[in-house]
């Protein structure tokens, strides 16, 4: 059994620019491990935003890979559960790992991913592209070239609710809203009361994560649905998120995987809430491993390889925002020979 783990840089086309951040490029960390002739490959791309570096993961994952390397071949929630108590809290390791063992798996069973969990790739929703904080000139240009079917614009400025309103006097695509928690209640209530007028299909974490108090009366207040992101890291959360959120977003990096992010599709259903799988900035292994779940969600957002420069991977294809498979097991995506040099 061998393990191989890689870090790398991914850079983006363009600066991308949040309510609590902005950067230029994303440190990802790929796990490959190979056993019995196969090759099971996961990633986690390692955004700032949650304070966890990959050097941490790497050594994380080396300390602890003779424990995993005992456990390798059990079921997916054994496995889950065990890594889940050896990393802790670097949801980035788990993510990592528990992707490469559902990639594994599958190819031991000579099937594609979305066949080894018993889902189907028809009528799938497509992805939303996303677009960051920027120029209305830049902002236009992405709108007017984009072939996605849908768009998701980065809020959290001084002018937000006149920037909507240009994005839908350039187009007839539905429009989603994301604020990465970067309006105050006050902020928030005042834009609402305008933005419930134009017809978004939701608005995404408006609000700080901790302000739950506040998440009350702004749903209350507000006609457009609301879904949580960075209020919702884990299975745990999803029962207090039921009373202030119309719906969550889940994020294989953010949870710490395939395992958790199934756990976490099956409560929010029973709970009424809808659904979105998100991304981060990831490679063409993240995204396409996203594509294979996609049909237990009610929207999309996969576009993080399409926003790089250099992604370092072949895998499922986005074709006019919707996933093109290929034929391989497993998630189908593997890495450039360059990556190796």
């Amino acid at each position: 059994m061998k393990l191989s783990l890689i870090s790398f840089q991914l850079e983006n086309k363009s600066l991308f620019k949040i309510a609590h951040g902005e950067r230029l490029f994303t440190e990802t960390l790929f796990v490959e491990v190979e056993k019995d002739g196969e090759f099971g490959l996961g990633e986690a791309s390692h955004v700032p935003y949650y304070g966890i570096k990959v050097e941490e993961s790497i050594r994380l994952i080396e300390n602890k890979w003779p424990l995993i390397e005992s456990v390798w071949g059990v079921s997916h929630e054994y496995f889950w559960q065990f890594i889940n108590e050896q990393f802790s809290d670097n949801h980035f390791a788990k993510c990592a790992v528990d992707m490469a063992y559902y990639d594994w798996q599958a190819k031991i069973a000579k099937k594609p991913l979305w066949v080894y969990l018993n889902l189907t790739v028809n009528n799938l929703p497509g992805s939303c592209f996303t677009i960051g904080m920027k120029e209305l000139d830049r902002m236009t240009e992405e709108i007017k070239t984009s072939d996605f079917p849908s768009f998701k614009i980065k809020l959290g400025g001084e002018n937000d609710v006149e920037l909507i309103k240009h994005v839908f006097r350039n187009t007839k695509k539905p429009i989603k809203a994301d604020v990465n928690g970067g309006w105050d209640i006050e902020t928030a209530l005042k834009n609402m009361e305008k933005l419930d007028k134009l017809g978004l299909e939701f608005i995404e974490q408006p609000l700080d994560k901790e302000s739950l108090s506040s998440y009350e009366i702004l749903k209350k207040r507000s006609i457009t649905p609301i879904f949580a992101d960075e209020s919702c890291f884990f299975y745990e959360d999803i029962e207090s998120c039921s009373k202030y959120f119309d719906g969550i977003n889940i994020k294989l990096s953010k949870c710490g995987g395939i395992y958790p992010a199934l756990r976490m599709v099956q409560k929010a259903r029973s709970l009424g809430l809808k659904l979105m799988l998100g991304c981060m900035t990831e490679s063409s292994i993240g995204i396409s491993t996203i594509a294979h779940l996609s049909s237990l969600f009610d929207y999309i957002d996969m576009d993080g390889a399409t926003l790089l420069k250099n992604d370092p991977a072949f895998g499922v294809r986005l074709e006019k925002g919707f996933p093109a498979f290929n034929n391989s097991f497993g998630h189908g995506a593997v890495l450039k020979d360059s990556i190796w040099i």
